[in-house]
């Protein structure tokens, strides 16, 4: 809860500072590019742990141990780690009613 009202606080202040000047489009641009720092990286990590997992432990993200761990893969469910998955996760973009791409890697949530 405090989380939120510091945000809003903040976020709200650094609009009202702005006063006339304050654009949408580059307060957009600005945030986007403070997600994606943080975002892309990450993706980027998964993915390549993911691709270490498979080579070295294959059993695990087979779901073998999803009982156990309670974590990870199910057992039947089909993931991906093509670059359409990864832009699809870059850009915020999972489900439509014409499209679905699948979390990336076989962790993805």
């Amino acid at each position: 809860m405090v989380f939120f009202v510091l945000s809003g606080f903040f976020v709200g202040g650094s609009i009202l500072s702005r006063g006339d000047h304050f654009r949408f489009a580059n307060y957009l641009l600005a945030r986007l590019s403070r997600l994606w720092v943080v975002l892309i990286p990450a993706l980027v990590f998964t993915y390549l742990m993911d691709q270490v997992l498979a080579d070295s432990y294959p059993q695990i993200l087979s779901g073998e141990y999803y009982s156990i761990l309670n974590s990870g893969p199910y057992p039947s469910k089909e993931y991906s780690s093509s670059i359409s998955t990864f832009f699809a996760n870059a850009f915020f973009y999972k489900k439509s009613t014409h499209l679905y791409l699948a979390p990336m890697g076989h962790f993805g949530a």
